[in-house]
């Protein structure tokens, strides 16, 4: 059986600036253990629906965010493991349609709940649930501000997240480096703050600000910034002698919507492109010629 948790309107929700909609599956837990669970799942929804997460003024629009958490007992009392799903959204301009900007799995999560013990948001000290929460609302956030002008504006919210980091060493498992393709949350955000991959940053704002947004507008040059961006990316990826997740990241996101956009694309060449640069979408991509 799984726990969905609806929507709710709390008081404080205009207090945040993220609007989140969070299922818990239970499946793998029975019997009375499920009991301390019952209200996990809108506990999670109402700490990050009434947070405020930016002193920004981002309007009235909120983040969309999708969160699908598959928990485990452990051994110890009130310590859970858990698989973690996230997707988020932005409105494309002119347009009625949201584009994917994140989809993360992260099957590394272990941390302690308590039922009716309160989540408090203090980012002073680490705790394994709420810093969790509160890594991937910065993931969310960066990403939704860099794909606004200027370029590069989500830094610091990757800045805050990589102090959450860099809290939970010595913490319970999941905060630990790895190497590509392997992902972690701490390889993630390195990436994103690396130098190096700064170009990938900044085409992916024009891939969202000057492609996406554009479509409505100015197609002719929307498409032709966006295929830039791919042939960047191909570029890029060719240069490298280990896999991107950043650029995995992307394109888990932006696959369907690509092939999409270039479904009726009379140059068919691009599908290939992205066949040869996203190996791992190659069927979606070729489908659509």
């Amino acid at each position: 059986m799984t726990l969905i948790v609806a929507m709710f309107c709390f008081t404080a929700t205009s207090l945040g600036q993220i609007e989140a909609q969070v299922t818990a599956n239970l499946d793998q837990i029975t019997g009375s253990s499920r009991d301390p669970l019952v209200n996990f799942a809108a506990d999670v929804q109402r700490y990050i629906n009434t947070n405020k997460w930016t002193s920004e003024d981002i309007g009235n629009d909120k983040i969309q965010v999708s969160i699908t958490i598959s928990v485990t007992t452990t051994a110890t009392a009130n310590v859970y493991d858990a698989q973690f799903f996230l997707g988020s959204t932005r409105p494309v301009y002119k347009s009625e349609k949201n584009s994917a900007m994140l989809r993360l799995f992260d099957d590394s999560w272990e941390f302690t709940y308590v039922k009716n013990q309160p989540l408090l948001h203090d980012e002073t000290r680490f705790d394994a649930l709420t810093s969790f929460l509160n890594f991937y609302m910065y993931l969310v956030l960066g990403y939704d501000f860099d794909s606004y002008s200027p370029p590069l504006s989500g830094t610091p919210y990757f800045q805050r997240a990589i102090t959450i980091c860099g809290q939970a060493q010595g913490s319970p498992k999941g905060w630990e480096r790895t190497d590509p393709p392997t992902y972690s949350k701490y390889s993630f955000i390195e990436e994103l703050l690396n130098s190096k991959y700064e170009s990938i940053r900044e085409g992916m704002f024009t891939y969202n600000y000057r492609g996406i947004d554009y479509l409505q507008v100015k197609p002719d040059a929307a498409y032709k910034n966006i295929i830039s961006f791919i042939q960047n990316v191909a570029d890029f990826k060719r240069s490298q002698t280990s896999t991107s997740l950043i650029v995995k990241a992307f394109f888990d996101a932006k696959y369907q919507e690509l092939a999409e956009i270039f479904r009726n694309y009379q140059d068919k060449s691009i599908l290939q492109l992205l066949s040869s640069v996203d190996p791992s979408h190659e069927s979606t991509y070729m489908n659509r010629k």
